[in-house]
């Protein structure tokens, strides 16, 4: 996967977190967005899609640069399906700190175990980086 494919963005800055973050649905099932939570950071390029079809990519970008570097990147997204037949939540958490802590990206669901993810890279390091998350039907 190349890096930064969609967001070309690079600093050498130590405190500036750019996240290129692409999800894709590889389930039966279309996701609509329900809301989303930015804690940390802010959305640059890419804000989260409206809706995320079956097998597709949602491609959505973050980073911390102009706030002050507080802290990285750190975030929410809700999407919502119906998964055989039962309303569900997909919930997307990120979090690029800025330091030596490593990123976090993870895919839950509400009713759990609705799903199963995947990451590539498995571990993202760097100050910028570009991440699939890659979201399977259950077994």
């Amino acid at each position: 996967m190349p890096f930064m494919y969609y967001y070309p963005m690079t600093t050498d800055d130590l405190f500036t977190r750019y996240t290129e973050i692409l999800l894709r649905n590889f389930t039966f099932y279309d996701w609509k967005l329900k809301h989303y939570n930015v804690i940390g950071g802010h959305f640059d390029r890419y804000y989260p899609p409206k809706e995320i079809r079956s097998n597709s990519i949602g491609v959505i970008t973050t980073s911390n640069s102009g706030l002050g570097y507080i802290q990285g990147p750190e975030g929410t997204i809700t999407y919502t399906a119906v998964i055989d037949g039962i309303k569900t939540d997909i919930i997307f958490y990120y979090l690029h700190p800025v330091g030596p802590s490593k990123s976090i990206y993870t895919i839950s669901t509400n009713p759990s175990g609705m799903v199963k993810y995947d990451l590539d890279p498995a571990n993202p390091e760097g100050w910028n980086q570009s991440v699939m998350v890659n979201v399977y039907n259950k077994d």
